[in-house]
């Protein structure tokens, strides 16, 4: 296998760090103590050096304390977020275990499938347990294979075992997961691939996701699984911390940029005949005779009516960063009914925006370029192990900064450095607390359709910002196309629908 070729870590600079809306657009304030220079950063749990580094770079300063602009690292319980006052950004989202722990995110698609059958084919077939064991059993009388068990709330590949169906387990809080058959291999060998997704609003539903990610090998050469090999994890688990326990591995060798497996794709693909959605053409370049184009499931299916022209991709590459989108889109919009509820309940359907979500998308291709959920990770990792590491994720960071807009100024041009909320009736020398911001009229009141209220003004700068500061991300919600995937269609998407992007 040939490694990704690396570049030198990208250059950054203290100025980067987009303008979100400056607080005096929303809200009025006085008294702010002494002007300060630099915006903090509260880091909770372990730091990396790439994110350490992207920070101080950006000119910010560690918090001691629970002043801050930002807080990052391990998800927080939600009564640390209900303290979290305007100016402060916390990178998770309320609600995100619905799809960021296993069993929660199998429940998840299992409930979107029932009112959308398109779901169905973003991830294999799964069922959180205990409590789906019957369910499990029966399924696999019906179809005798192969199962990934994993743990609910492991990572990094702990506890991952390949079983029989009719194997026994210990029944815990856990998922298990039809074995992904027929996966796209390079070289032999298994690969999955690491997506970088921000979430910057859940209502209405934006997300973006980043142009490089990481292809994670196995060691091994791939085989079915049969009773025989079910137990080798650097043949069936792609997982970087299962596979760097080789002490043959070389980790630059064993990682690739996502762009380079799109590149292999477009060379392995190449002359495949035109490639459209719904169509299955004859391969002649592997000679392997028929293969399944993607039909974009449920992309057509969900096509806006009434449009003059056919979606028609070409290029297989393309209709594989397609394919990976989809799932993606899906996803999140399985989760936004949860999202938007328990945000609404904390307070943070208001300006400014207080949260958003930085997440790691698990993808797997499958030979005919179609692509299957894995699992999605809060707080993806950002250790720089090896030099492919190092290229995307400082570069990554860098753009994610940028696009969500962490800086804040008073109407003065100084920099504020809120303060969690306590019970105490003032807050201390140099920090902002609730009583000091004064809510405009309507903050939170939508439009009468025909006319839009400040807040939805005010959420259209908003996008229109993000725009602006996209760097080297690509958005992908809202999108109309989706629209009929949404249990409900909530006012703000309909805005963003129709807006002029």
């Amino acid at each position: 296998m040939e490694p990704s070729e690396v570049t030198r870590r990208c250059e950054l600079n203290k100025d980067y760090i987009g303008q979100s809306l400056q607080l005096n657009d929303i809200f009025s304030f006085t008294n702010v103590g002494e002007p300060v220079e630099n915006p903090k950063v509260l880091f909770k749990g372990p730091t990396t050096k790439v994110v350490r580094r992207t920070f101080a770079d950006a000119g910010f300063i560690v918090s001691e304390s629970n002043s801050f602009n930002i807080c990052w690292g391990s998800p927080q319980p939600l009564d640390f977020m209900d303290k979290l006052q305007p100016g402060q950004l916390i990178a998770h989202i309320c609600g995100q275990y619905c799809m960021v722990r296993k069993d929660n995110l199998s429940d998840l698609i299992e409930d979107a499938a029932r009112r959308n059958p398109v779901f169905k084919q973003i991830a294999p077939k799964q069922f959180s347990l205990p409590a789906g064991l019957a369910s499990f059993k029966l399924f696999a009388k019906l179809n005798k294979g192969f199962y990934a068990l994993k743990s609910a709330n492991a990572a990094r590949g702990e506890g991952v075992k390949i079983v029989a169906w009719n194997d026994e387990f210990k029944v815990k809080d856990a998922v298990i997961q039809q074995y992904i058959p027929n996966p796209l291999l390079i070289d032999g060998k298994k690969f999955d691939l690491r997506v970088y997704v921000c979430v910057t609003s859940v209502d209405p539903l934006i997300a973006y996701v980043f142009k490089e990610g990481l292809g994670r090998f196995a060691t091994k050469q791939y085989e079915n699984p049969t009773d025989q090999n079910k137990n080798l994890k650097t043949v069936h688990l792609t997982n970087y911390s299962v596979n760097k326990q080789e002490n043959e591995m070389d980790v630059n060798e064993y990682k690739w940029k996502l762009t380079d497996v799109l590149n292999w794709i477009q060379k392995e693909y190449k002359g495949q005949a035109k490639l459209m959605y719904g169509k299955t053409e004859k391969a002649s370049a592997r000679g392997e005779g028929e293969i399944k184009i993607p039909k974009l499931p449920k992309l057509s299916e969900t096509k806006v009516q009434n449009e003059s022209t056919e979606d028609i991709i070409t290029k297989p590459e393309e209709i594989a960063l397609k394919n990976l989108h989809h799932v993606i889109c899906a996803t999140l919009i399985a989760a936004e009914p949860q999202l938007s509820s328990v945000s609404a309940q904390h307070g943070f359907n208001s300006l400014p925006r207080k949260q958003f979500g930085f997440y790691g998308f698990d993808l797997m291709f499958l030979e005919d370029l179609t692509v299957q959920l894995v699992e999605v990770n809060v707080n993806p990792s950002t250790a720089t192990e090896s030099r492919i590491d190092q290229d995307v994720k400082f570069w990554m960071l860098r753009d994610l900064f940028q696009l969500v807009g962490v800086k804040y100024h008073n109407n003065k041009g100084q920099t504020v450095i809120p303060s969690l909320k306590t019970n105490e009736e003032r807050p201390k020398s140099g920090t902002v607390n609730v009583q000091e911001f004064k809510l405009l009229p309507g903050e939170r009141r939508l439009g009468n359709g025909k006319e839009l209220s400040r807040y939805e003004e005010l959420i259209k700068q908003e996008i229109l910002a993000e725009k602006g500061r996209i760097g080297s991300f690509t958005r992908i919600l809202p999108d109309k196309s989706y629209a009929n995937l949404f249990a409900n269609v909530k006012r703000l998407n309909q805005l963003c629908w129709d807006m002029q992007w």
